[in-house]
């Protein structure tokens, strides 16, 4: 998918973090300097859909920059700052398509396991808790 990143010289004030949206090409968006120990310029990371993002992947970085700016200030309601900073990248596997919808993957006889987003669904929340899954069989496996 293509991600894209807006930089603010001042905070937009969104009243929220992080989000994700329905009827956008923005499927989930979120403000990066929310996060703790992240100081100085408001910066929102924008990540456009798969579809969308199959469709266009021919585009010019800075097309979909522009694009996704108008799509950023529909879906936010912002229509006073303009981005400061502005940069898009064409992610090709930053979505699992089809997630195992399972914890982790573990083969008992090598003692072996796999875990990540991949497991669990295609967000990093989904690659701590099938990290989190893997941990727990990997101290239960040790305590035997």
């Amino acid at each position: 998918s293509w991600i894209v990143m807006l930089g603010f010289d001042q905070p937009l004030n969104m009243g929220f973090d992080a989000a994700n949206t329905v009827g956008s090409h923005i499927t989930w968006l979120a403000n990066n300097a929310s996060k703790p120990g992240r100081e100085g310029q408001e910066v929102w990371l924008l990540q456009v859909g798969n579809e969308w993002s199959h469709d266009n992947a021919d585009r010019l970085p800075e097309e979909v920059i522009q694009l996704m700016t108008e799509e950023f200030n529909k879906v936010t309601g912002n229509s006073i700052h303009q981005p400061t900073f502005a940069q898009a990248h064409l992610w090709p596997h930053s979505l699992s398509v089809n997630p195992l919808l399972k914890g982790h993957l573990f083969h008992e006889r090598l003692n072996l396991g796999a875990c990540g987003d991949w497991c669990q669904f295609a967000r990093v929340e989904g690659a701590f808790i099938s990290g989190s899954s893997m941990a727990e069989r990997v101290i239960a496996e040790a305590e035997q």
